[in-house]
């Protein structure tokens, strides 16, 4: 598990027909790293289960 370091929010779309849709994190926010990529950026997946490519900078490994 990893925690989030500064706040930010994205935006997503669940499904080629829903609407654009906002998840916020906040400082202290855990989230499951999936995957850490070479360019400095992490796949984690929030509690709702959904995944984001998230910059290594924004979160406390």
């Amino acid at each position: 598990m990893a925690s989030v370091k500064e706040a930010f929010t994205y935006k997503y779309q669940s499904t080629k027909n829903s609407g654009i849709e906002e998840a916020s994190f906040s400082p202290g926010d855990e989230v499951e790293v999936v995957k850490e990529w070479s360019n400095d950026m992490c796949l984690v997946k929030n509690a709702d289960g959904v995944v984001f490519n998230v910059p290594t900078k924004n979160l406390n490994l």
